[in-house]
C-alpha cells in the first residue's frame, strides 16, 4: 500500500509545519482481516495535540522486510547524502536499541522529519 497523505493543524497557527510518518506493520490489518486502530489513534492524537500545520503519511503494510524498507524510503525520501546517511545510521541504532530483535535494515536516507514506527506481530 502506498502511503496516504493527510493534512492537519491550523495554517494561521504560530509554529513551523511538521511532517510525520506513521507505519502500521501487520499482516492481518494489511490484508483486511481487521481494521488498524493504532495508526488512526496516532493520527487522531496529532490532530488534537499539534496546532501548527502538519502533514502525515500513513500506511498499513504486511510484515515483510522488502515492503517495510520500501515504505520507509517512500515516506522519507532522501538522496543518500552524507547528512541523510548519518540520520539513517542513527535511526538504525535507535531502533536496534529499542527493539533488539529487529535487525537493522539498510535505510538509504532519512531527512530531518519525525518518523513513527510501531510494530505488530
Amino acid at each position: 500500500m502506498s502511503p496516504v497523505q493527510l493534512l492537519g493543524g491550523d495554517p494561521l497557527s504560530v509554529g513551523d509545519p511538521a511532517v510525520f510518518g506513521v507505519i502500521t506493520v501487520s499482516d492481518r490489518a494489511s490484508s483486511g482481516v481487521y481494521e488498524d486502530l493504532s495508526g488512526p489513534a496516532i493520527l487522531q492524537f496529532f490532530s488534537e495535540a499539534v496546532q501548527s500545520p502538519w502533514t502525515a503519511k500513513y500506511a498499513v503494510i504486511p510484515d515483510e522486510q522488502p515492503i517495510i524498507e520500501q515504505t520507509i524510503k517512500d515516506m522519507v525520501g532522501g538522496n543518500g547524502s552524507h547528512s541523510s546517511s548519518t540520520r539513517a545510521a542513527a535511526m538504525r541504532g535507535a531502533i536496534a536499541a529499542a527493539v533488539p530483535e529487529v535487525k537493522a535494515s539498510p535505510i538509504v536516507a532519512v531527512p530531518p522529519t519525525p518518523l513513527t514506527c510501531h510494530l505488530h506481530s
